[in-house]
C-alpha cells in the first residue's frame, strides 16, 4: 500500500509520507526487515513514478524529518527505522542520508545509551565514527 500511495500522492504532498511513516509508529513488532520492507515499497513507489531518490533526500526531505530519524538511533522502539531510511539511501539514494544523519555526532552515544546494537552496528558499517571523542 506503500508503494501505491507513493505513487498516486499528490507530489507536494509527498516529503510528508516518510515523516507520518516514522512518527506514528514503531515498525511492526520493532522487526528491522519489516521496517526495510516498508521504506524499500515506499522508495519503490517513489522510483516508479520517476522521482529522483538522491534529490528527494537531500533536497525534499526536511531537517525535521532527519531530526525525528536521528532521534530513532536513540530509541529502542524506532531504531529499526534508522537503519531501514539509512539502507535507503546507501543502495538507492546515493548516500544522500548519510552525510545529514552523520553531522550529528551524537548518533552513537544515544545508539548505545539505548542499547540499539543493530543502530551502532549500521552506523560503523556505513563509514560513522562510532568511538568519535568530544570535540572533534
Amino acid at each position: 500500500w506503500l508503494k501505491v500511495l507513493a505513487q498516486h500522492l499528490e507530489e507536494s504532498r509527498l516529503p510528508d509520507l516518510p515523516l507520518a511513516m516514522v512518527r506514528a509508529a514503531p515498525p511492526p513488532d520493532a522487526a528491522s526487515e519489516a521496517a526495510a520492507a516498508m521504506v524499500q515499497a515506499l522508495v519503490e513507489g517513489m522510483e516508479e513514478r520517476g522521482v529522483d531518490v538522491k534529490d528527494f533526500l537531500t533536497n525534499k526531505l526536511g531537517d525535521d524529518f532527519v531530526d525525528l530519524l536521528c532521534s530513532c538511533a536513540g530509541s529502542p522502539e524506532r531504531g529499526a527505522w534508522f537503519n531501514a531510511w539509512l539502507e535507503a539511501s546507501a543502495q538507492r539514494g546515493g548516500r544522500a542520508l548519510h552525510g545529514r544523519a552523520f553531522a550529528r555526532r551524537d548518533l552513537a552515544v544515544a545508539a548505545a545509551g539505548a542499547g540499539n546494537l543493530e543502530v551502532l552496528k549500521a552506523l560503523d558499517t556505513e563509514g560513522y565514527d562510532v568511538c568519535c571523542k568530544a570535540g572533534r
